[in-house]
């Protein structure tokens, strides 16, 4: 891998790993006493974000490769963009959750980037077996 490609590749995990510890401090204002149906929607929220920034990391280093078709590379670029949208948005919602003790926006939320982050990881994987 050439430097280029090291420094994008950092730029791309410290981005993702950013955006994950962003929601650190939301984390600890979580009330202990949570009922377990809304603890659960938030590990789900979390989970789906770590998802992601496992899947930036293993995207970045396939787009380091020189040998990945520019078709495959264009793909990867788009799902990443959907997926990247689609976790700003869950964010921002598991912060308002957490803040206003209301998880309806967050149901749907998570339930709509569900859809971009595993459709994203699902095409790094194809692309990985290549």
């Amino acid at each position: 891998m050439g430097r280029a490609g090291k420094r994008r590749r950092g730029a791309l995990v410290a981005c993702a790993l950013g955006a994950a510890l962003s929601l650190m401090p939301a984390c600890a204002l979580t009330p202990i006493e949570q009922p377990a149906a809304e603890a659960a929607l938030g590990h789900r929220g979390y989970t789906l974000i770590a998802a992601y920034a496992a899947a930036l990391e293993d995207a970045a280093e396939l787009l380091s490769d020189p040998a990945v078709a520019p078709s495959l590379r264009r793909a990867l670029k788009e799902a990443e963009a959907a997926a990247s949208t689609a976790v700003a948005a869950l964010q921002a919602a598991l912060a308002e959750s957490i803040r206003t003790q209301m998880n309806g926006a967050l149901h749907e939320t998570i339930l709509a980037a569900e859809g971009h982050i595993t459709r994203f990881q699902a095409l790094v994987d194809v692309a990985a077996r290549r």
